[in-house]
């Protein structure tokens, strides 16, 4: 199964469950400006990417997390890169970047989150896959997308 999460304006969130179960047949759980959900495969998480109406983004979820501060996030995310096999989204001469959004107030801003993250994915593909992957910010082939929502964060 694949964990996926629909970014959704507040309020819409009910919405977007009803597209699951209409398009793709798939139940969620709403969270506060989104929806969680598993699809059996990248087909069906395209279907639903296509045909949503109500999705802002869809991301292919590889971690969510509480945090209280930017270092959480940071100690979150290079936990998470452990996990995550970066060979499906990093390939030798490729480029990838990093894109943040936040709801809500916090004392740091989405570019020193894109920075440190970006950075923990360029250190943990060294070690993981023997090489520094290229940043690109204006035309990467892989976007990897922090979505900050008040004290919880999804990574996808």
């Amino acid at each position: 199964m694949i964990k996926a999460c629909a970014i959704v304006d507040k309020g819409l969130e009910k919405i977007a469950l009803l597209e699951l179960e209409e398009t793709i047949k798939a139940k969620g759980t709403a969270e506060d400006g989104g929806v969680i959900f598993e699809c059996k495969d990248y087909d069906q998480l395209l279907t639903f990417c296509y045909k949503t109406q109500s999705a802002r983004r869809v991301l292919l979820l590889l971690d969510s997390f509480n945090f209280k501060t930017q270092d959480d996030i940071t100690k979150k995310v290079k936990e998470s890169l452990k996990s995550i096999e970066l060979k499906v989204w990093l390939e030798k001469g490729k480029s990838f970047k990093v894109d943040c959004e936040r709801i809500g107030k916090h004392p740091f801003g989405s570019q020193s989150i894109e920075e440190e993250i970006g950075e923990r994915i360029i250190f943990a593909a060294k070690e993981s896959l023997g090489f520094m992957p290229n940043a690109s910010m204006k035309s990467p082939d892989t976007t990897f997308y922090v979505i900050i929502n008040h004290d919880k964060a999804y990574f996808g």
